[in-house]
Formats: C-alpha cells, sequence, structure tokens
C-alpha cells in the first residue's frame, strides 16, 4: 500500500528519506497490480515470481500477436513457437529483465508495436494511435521512463519498412505518429511531469553513479548481438560476483557458443529469406544496436558512441540513458524476427527432403533454446533472494507498532542493502520492510544535494567517533526522529565504515538518547570480516564488537516534529553547511530546538528579512571544497581544494553544497604564489596526506600515495610564481613499514637526476643548478607491502608554503550590499566563529587532513570577541598540564591571531584533564576589525 501510494506523489522520501523529486511516479500500474497479488496473500518471494510469470506471458501473448499481423499465413505454427520461446528465454530478459522497469516495458514492447504496425496500415483512424499510447502508458514511468523512451527507437525502422516494403506515403506516417505522440502523453503526463521536474535530481544522482565510459566497457557489438553486454553481469567486488548465477553465459563453452548461434541464424535468415520483412529487420538493428553499444570501446569509439558521449556531457539530465544497454528490447525484436525468416527459409530447404531433416531442425531449435536459457535451469533463474534475520523482522515490527509518524534515523550509513548475514544490494531494505519513514545517510547522491550533505556530515562524524554528548540526538532532533537504530550488522568493512563497538559507545554516551531494546545475540553478524555466532577466537580478538548486538533501538528525549512551527527569533544562521551540526550542538549553540538556516541559501532580500527577525550568526570553516569517492563512507574525500580545482574528479557527486559557488565554500589557499599539485591516488581519494604536506617544512606531515604497490609513476611538483635560480633541493621520504619509497625521480626544469633515497633521512639531490619555474619529484620504486608510501619533505631553496584555509565569505559579500539600518541590525546580532581542525578518526593521528588550525576568515562588521579551544591533552606542553592539574593554571600562548599572540588558560577541572580533553578560555579580549584575519593555532 505504500509503494502504491507513493507512486502518485511528486515528492518522495528518496534513499535518504528525507525526500526528492520522483522519477518514478509512473510505477502506479505496477504498484496497483503488486498490491493486488500481495492482497490474496501472496508472501513477497511468490508475489516477485507471479509477476515476472505474468509479465512473461504478456509478452508471450504479445509477440505471437505482432508476428501475426505481420507475416500473416506466412507464419506457420513452429515458427510462431519459436519465436515466441525465443522472445521468453533469451539471454536479454533473462539477465537485463530480471528488474521490473527492464522487463515490464519489454513484455509491451510487441503491443506496441502491434499497434503502431496496424496505424500504420489504418493511417485515417485514431483507434490504433489511442491503443498505442495505452500501450506505452502500461509500460509505465518507471527510472522516468528511461527504457520506454528507448524502446521508441523500434518507431524508424517499422516507419522504413511501412513505407518502402508497404508503399505507405510519407504524410500518412507522419499523421500516424504524430497521433500516435499526442496519445502518449495525454495518457502518461502524469508520470512524464513529475520526471520533467525530478530531472535535476536524477540528473545529480546519474553524475554520481556509474559512468557512461564504465557502463560501455562490456557492451561490444559480439556481447550485444548475443544480446549481453550489462555491465553488472561483468562485475565483482573482491571474490563476489555481482551477478554469479548468471556467468553461465560466460564460463559455460557450450551456452556461449550457443549465444553466438542466435546471431549467426538471424545473419543467416536475412541472406537466405526474400521476405521483405528483412528490410524491417535492419532497420530495428540500424537503430538498435549501435545505441546498445554505446560507448564502447571506451578508448577508441565508434562514431555513434562520440555523439552519445557528446550529448551526455552537453545535457546532463540525458546521464538517465547512460546505460545503452536498457534499449536491448529492440535489438531482441530484430533477431525475433530475423529467426523466423531463417526457419522459415530453413522448412523451404527441409520441405524438399526427408522428415527426419524436419524433425533434426526442430531439434536443434529446441537445444538452442534451453542452452541460451541456462540460468533457468540450473535454479539460477532469481540470483538475488535473502532471508531476513528476525532480529531485522522484529525491529521492523516494534517500531512500526509505535504508531509515530516521526522518522526512524539510521546509523551507520551505507552504499546500499549491503550485510553480514547476507544481503548484497544496492537498494537498502527499509522500504519493503519498515512503514514508517526513515533517515538514513547513502553515499549515492545528487550533486550539491542538501539532505546528502547533512546526513554525510552527521554519519561521517559518528564513524570518526566526533559526534561528543550531543550530536547524535540533536540530528534526530533536526531530521524529525523520535527513535534512533543502529544497526551493527552492515558491512562497514568493505565501505570503510566504523566498526560496531564505535558507534555504539556514542549512542551510549549520548546525554539525550536513552537505550530502548537491543535485537539478537551479542556478537551475532557484528564483526567485522566475520558472519553469524562469532567462535571463541573472533571473540578473543575483537572483544569490542562480540560485545555489541546486531540492532539497538534508542529514543530521542525531547524529541521534534518533522513538520513544526519554531520562533523566529532564536534561529541560527550558518555561514558553512551541514558539517557544522555537530560542532555547534557541542557548543550548545543548537539542540534540536532552534530554526537552522544556512547563508548560502539566502540573497541580500532574504538577509535582509532575516535581520529583521533576529537571532545569530555563526561563521564556521565548513563547506569544504572537496570531490568526493562514491564506495566508501570514511576518508572518501579529496583533501580541501582550491577554488579552481575540479570538485568532481571523485568517482562519486560532491556533497559539497553550491558546488559551483567557490565563495560559499571553505578553500585551500597557498601562500606566496605557489602552485602544488599531485597524480591521484590510484585507490581513490583521500584527505589525508595532502601535497602541500611536502612543501609545509613539517617532518611530521607527508603526502601520502601509493597503497598496494601503486605509487610509482605517482609525481609531486610545485610551480614558483616565477623561474627562479634553483641550486638545491632536498628530498626526505616518509618513514613507513613496511613499503617505503625508494627511488626518486627529480626534474628541474629540463634537468632531471635519479636518486635511490632512504626513509627518514634527507638527501641533498645532486642535479646541476639551473633556471627553472617547477621542480617535479616522481616515484620510480618502492618496496614491498599494501600500505601507503608518501614523502615528508621536499625543500626547494628553503621555500616552505602555508596551506590556508579560507572560510566562506557569503556573509561578507552579501553585508557588503546592506545600507542604513540593515547593517545596524547587523551589528547588533550575535557572532560566533567556530572553526574545528580537519581531523579523521579521535585514535588514529594518521588520518588527521590538517596538523595544525591555519584560517583565514571574514568579518562583515568590528567585533569584540572572547576566544575559548578544546585541545586533547597531548597537544599541549606537559608542564602546562601539570599547573593546571596542580590549580595554578596560568595565561599561555596558545595561537596567533594576524600577528600577534592570543593568550589562554586552561579551565578544565582536574576529572576533564584526566580524560584527555582540555577546554581554554581567553585571557584578553579580542578587537578584531571588519576584513580578513589569519589565525594559527
Amino acid at each position: 500500500g505504500a509503494f502504491l501510494r507513493s507512486t502518485v506523489q511528486a515528492w518522495v522520501p528518496g534513499a535518504s528519506g528525507l525526500g526528492q523529486g520522483n522519477f518514478n511516479a509512473g510505477a502506479a500500474p505496477v504498484a496497483l497490480v503488486i498490491w493486488i497479488i500481495r492482497s490474496l496473500g501472496a508472501p513477497a518471494w511468490l508475489a516477485v515470481r507471479i509477476w515476472r510469470l505474468l509479465l512473461l506471458l504478456v509478452g508471450a501473448w504479445g509477440i505471437r500477436r505482432y508476428l501475426g499481423a505481420l507475416f500473416g499465413r506466412r507464419l506457420s505454427v513452429q515458427a510462431r513457437v519459436l519465436a515466441t520461446a525465443f522472445w521468453v528465454c533469451n539471454p536479454y530478459v533473462i539477465v537485463a529483465g530480471s528488474t521490473t522497469p527492464i522487463l515490464l516495458p519489454y513484455a509491451l514492447l510487441p503491443w506496441t508495436m502491434l499497434a503502431f504496425l496496424h496505424a500504420t496500415r489504418s493511417p485515417r483512424t485514431w483507434r490504433w494511435p489511442a491503443l498505442f499510447g495505452l500501450a506505452f502508458f502500461a509500460q509505465s514511468g518507471l527510472n522516468a521512463g528511461v527504457v520506454p523512451f528507448f524502446q521508441l527507437l523500434a518507431l524508424p525502422g517499422h516507419l522504413v519498412f511501412a513505407r518502402w516494403a508497404e508503399g505507405r506515403s510519407w504524410s500518412d506516417l507522419w499523421r500516424v505518429v504524430r497521433r500516435c505522440a499526442v496519445a502518449c502523453i495525454a495518457v502518461s503526463l502524469y508520470w512524464i511531469l513529475p520526471s520533467f521536474l525530478a530531472a535535476g535530481t536524477g540528473a545529480g544522482i546519474a553524475q554520481g553513479t556509474e559512468k557512461p565510459i564504465d557502463v560501455a566497457r562490456t557492451s561490444s557489438y559480439a556481447e550485444t548481438a548475443r544480446l549481453l553486454g550489462n555491465w553488472p553481469l561483468y562485475g565483482r567486488a573482491g571474490s563476489r560476483l555481482f551477478l554469479g548465477g548468471y556467468t553461465v553465459y560466460l564460463t559455460a563453452a557450450v551456452v556461449v557458443i550457443a549465444t553466438f548461434l542466435v546471431p549467426l541464424a538471424v545473419g543467416l535468415g536475412l541472406w537466405r529469406s526474400r521476405a521483405r520483412e528483412r528490410l524491417l529487420v535492419v532497420g530495428l538493428l540500424a537503430a538498435g544496436l549501435p545505441v546498445m553499444v554505446g560507448l564502447f570501446p571506451p578508448d577508441d569509439r565508434y562514431p555513434a558512441g562520440s555523439l552519445l558521449l557528446r550529448i551526455f556531457e552537453g545535457v546532463p539530465a540525458t546521464l538517465a540513458f547512460r546505460t545503452t544497454n536498457k534499449v536491448g528490447a529492440v535489438v531482441v525484436l530484430a533477431e525475433t524476427i530475423g529467426l523466423v525468416l531463417a526457419w522459415r527459409a530453413w522448412q523451404h530447404r527441409a520441405n524438399r527432403g526427408r522428415r527426419r531433416v524436419r524433425a533434426l531442425g526442430l531439434a536443434m531449435a529446441s537445444l538452442l533454446l534451453v542452452a541460451i536459457s541456462a540460468p533457468m535451469w540450473n535454479g539460477n533463474l532469481y540470483p538475488l533472494g535473502y532471508d531476513v534475520p528476525d532480529t531485522w523482522r522484529d525491529a521492523a515490527r516494534d517500531l512500526d507498532a509505535t504508531g509515530s509518524d516521526a522518522r526512524v534515523f539510521v546509523l551507520p550509513g551505507g552504499s546500499g542493502g549491503n550485510y553480514r548475514w547476507g544481503m548484497r544490494s544496492p537498494d537498502d531494505l527499509f522500504p519493503s520492510l519498515l512503514e514508517r519513514p526513515v533517515a538514513v545517510r547513502s553515499t549515492v547522491v545528487g550533486r550539491g544535494d542538501p539532505a546528502g550533505n547533512l546526513l554525510s556530515a552527521v554519519d561521517i562524524a559518528v564513524g570518526q567517533g566526533r559526534a561528543g554528548e550531543r550530536g547524535i540526538s540533536t540530528a534526530a532532533r533536526y531530521l524529525g526522529a523520535d527513535q534512533v537504530l543502529v544497526r551493527n550488522d552492515l558491512l562497514t568493512e568493505e565501505i570503510g565504515g566504523p566498526p560496531p563497538a564505535r558507534v555504539m559507545d556514542q549512542a551510549d554516551g549520548d546525554e539525550g538518547l536513552h537505550l530502548d531494546r537491543t535485537y539478537g545475540r551479542p556478537g551475532t553478524d557484528t564483526i567485522p570480516g566475520a558472519s553469524g555466532r562469532p567462535t571463541l577466537e573472533e571473540r578473543s580478538s575483537d572483544p569490542d564488537d562480540a560485545a555489541v548486538p546486531p540492532l539497538a533501538v534508542y529514543d530521542v528525549d525531547a524529541p521534534i516534529d518533522p513538520v513544526r512551527l519554531a520562533d523566529e527569533s532564536s534561529q541560527v544562521l550558518v555561514v558553512g553547511d551541514g558539517e557544522a551540526l555537530v560542532p555547534l550542538a557541542d557548543e550548545g549553540i543548537v539542540d534540536g530546538r532552534q530554526p537552522v538556516r544556512l547563508v548560502g541559501d539566502l540573497d541580500v532580500d532574504d538577509l535582509r528579512e532575516a535581520l529583521r527577525r533576529g537571532g545569530r550568526f555563526v561563521l564556521t570553516d565548513t563547506n569544504r571544497r572537496r570531490a568526493w569517492e562514491i564506495n566508501r563512507t570514511m576518508n572518501a574525500t579529496s583533501p580541501t581544494l582550491r577554488a579552481g580545482e575540479d570538485i568532481d574528479a571523485g568517482s562519486g557527486s560532491t556533497t559539497t553544497r553550491w558546488p559551483d559557488e567557490p565563495d560559499d565554500q571553505s578553500v585551500s589557499e597557498l601562500s606566496g604564489g605557489y602552485l602544488i599539485g599531485a597524480d591521484p591516488p590510484d585507490f581513490g581519494l583521500q584527505p589525508a596526506g595532502r601535497a602541500s604536506d611536502a612543501f609545509d617544512g613539517d617532518p611530521t606531515t607527508a603526502w601520502m600515495t601509493g597503497r598496494f604497490g601503486t605509487g610509482p609513476g605517482d609525481s609531486i611538483w610545485i610551480d614558483l610564481p616565477k623561474a627562479q635560480l634553483i641550486e638545491h633541493v632536498t628530498i626526505t621520504v616518509a618513514e613507513t613499514e613496511p613499503a617505503a619509497v625508494t627511488a626518486v625521480r627529480v626534474r628541474v626544469g629540463s634537468k632531471q637526476v635519479i636518486e635511490a633515497v632512504e626513509p627518514g633521512v634527507p638527501l641533498e639531490v645532486g642535479i646541476q643548478p639551473g633556471v627553472a619555474d617547477r621542480v617535479e619529484v616522481t616515484v620510480l620504486e618502492q618496496s614491498d607491502g599494501f600500505n601507503p608510501v608518501g614523502i615528508s619533505e621536499i625543500s626547494v631553496e628553503g621555500i616552505t608554503v602555508r596551506n590556508v584555509t579560507r572560510t566562506p565569505t557569503t556573509l561578507t559579500d552579501l553585508a557588503a550590499e546592506l545600507d542604513g539600518a540593515d547593517l545596524q541590525r547587523l551589528a547588533a546580532m550575535p557572532l560566533d566563529v567556530v572553526l574545528d581542525r580537519a581531523q579523521g578518526v579521535v585514535d588514529d593521528v594518521g588520518d588527521d587532513e590538517e596538523a595544525t588550525l591555519d584560517r583565514r576568515f571574514s568579518l562583515p562588521d568590528p567585533r569584540t570577541m572572547s576566544f575559548e579551544a578544546d585541545l586533547a591533552a597531548g597537544e599541549v606542553d606537559p608542564a602546562v598540564l601539570a599547573a593546571a592539574l596542580a590549580g595554578d593554571a596560568g595565561c599561555e600562548r596558545v595561537a596567533v591571531l594576524d600577528g600577534d599572540w592570543v593568550r589562554a588558560r586552561i579551565t578544565s577541572t582536574p576529572d576533564e584533564i584526566a580524560d584527555g580533553t582540555l577546554h581554554l578560555e581567553g585571557c584578553d579580549p579580542l578587537d578584531l576589525t571588519a576584513g580578513d584575519h589569519d589565525l594559527v593555532a
């Protein structure tokens, strides 16, 4: 019922649960049929099989009717049976047609073309165009109607056939086309319009999932001719095959040969037959086959592939059509007609021979059909099936039984429904298991999507152990959630996610959460790298994760409804993005009750209105300009980028808000006019080990690359503002184990030298002095090992480069357009500056992006401010720490602001110091002018 309701809504929860445009609005016919099947008592697994059987029966009936209309009395019983059997058991319908968005339009294509065929023969009537429109309507608009639109490529072949084989006039044919188009739009507008409105959402998601080039790597003419080439068939993650049940098409010699015999038979039929339907087969193949091949080969595309790539790059919304294999039904239709022609040619020859020859032909055709439909007979027709554990069923039942309309906030996030108990799917199980809405982070998000930005920020903070005492509960309130579900059975080890114990510890320590109930035996499916009930050895090797339950539900104190009214005078106007939520909760600025608005969403008129309502501003160093990876949940970004660097360089869409507006982002700025760059690592982006770390004069930081032995060939370079004499270059290789860089090539201008290097030992490069504006170092060799390797320092004439993170200038830019009373209101509103050093996991200093807090921020007007800071105990001089423990904390120099020292004292109690966290408060007020300020701490 919930699925049926969602199909007629233009706005749906989406993968994150926070809402998106509905590009599946056309699923209503599907939802209605499934609802009827389930209402009759069929369980989910049986409903799927009944549904697929119904579609195949509809398709079989349709192809019989279509071929009967096309060939008339020339279609023999044997040819009709052969074609019908081929239509429902060919490789394309088994592999690609295993999903409803493809199988449903596939089953209805014969009916659609039957109506069009009759329409070309009776061009004066509206009857057949109307039936064409109804058939198109029944194909539904699943996935924005991509497959139904693809299948319209069957029309050019039919038009050519009608014009030159059946003698129809162009004027009549264009009349038919216009009427069919009107009929389609009239009955399908209910899903076409929402899909159009959701084009931005769909394009953003498409940009962050499969790349057109990657999709096309398997779609050669040979593979598409045998009706395969769909990329998941050839993919795997480690040793796990994406579609293991269908790999018989790649590994069984008899099956492979049989699938190649089909296009061979079609070719023989076209050669031996003299029937006019040959023109239709050629027309269908000419329109469908090049599109199905798509961009293959990626590095040397055919003309049609080059044209498709230009369309994809020029019109982002067309990325929905990037999986060109979905046009396969048109090619199957062509091959079906071709097989009929081949069979008629065979019958013509066999009728002149003995009965034994005809029987042999029938037997060979039957064996061919059995071979090409092997998954139907070896038990792998439905390769994806899961037994959902009782822990999940019980938890879902209890969550739904509350009767609450509030969301359930799910932690940790993931890249799909991949669990240690066996489920492997790009889609999570919540839509089919829970009636209540959920909010959960998915790595598949639209470019700059607000929901994806917020959920990613909170999920990463939890994954790194930085959610604090209020982070999760505060986020839950803003998400309209009254319960938090912690799932410890998620396969986080495959996506760089957190260990279960880290998430549970933070949920237990959140002062706004209270444990309601746990589900399942502790340790079952909770130990990374293991599944099921743990062995004694597994428990002893990972006692923390073995002690947590598979699922835990927490109640949120004082939850907030998803839709509510808030006091506008308490609004918090944040310069930054969703990453600011956890730090602001730590500081007590927000707790879920105050309305939060991002200044980047405001124009100057919005700002004037906000100033009249009151509230406070918070300037942060969040909304960092980053490229993002799609297959990891933590350490899955580039370092903070410069304003001009490529924010779309990752495998996924960036979650940075306003991705094309660097002024609204925190960006990296290098001192002295230098430019530093490096080759991207082979195993995905990572925030730590940025290239500038090799030029910062700090031997404890380093540029890192070369995981799994991939370092050789990677380069790092510095471009100088202008050419200068370079006489001294010193290189210090990072001390990494077991693998480390052992040889490098250094290029200074046109000169180069190869040097053997030793980790941790500075090496003066023996290169002749020369004038150059670039120095480049390339890793040539590294020792054995899988760990990253790198270079800690490259000293070029003693140059030290400072990498400053400039915070968003959004508020200052908007304030420049204010005057009079609005400026006075701005000056009267409180303004906080909240800055956080970019770090990784709490207990792993090796994945920190920044070793120091180095910021440039801008104020819209003069302010007198106080100073507070939180530090780890290890970052403070032991003598200062001892004095604080003795109750004798004095004012110490802790930071440099605009070239002057900032003094502060430790105000933590001895117990707080013992816990490892120190709180500092400034000794003097800070008088700051309007404009830019530099802080180093």
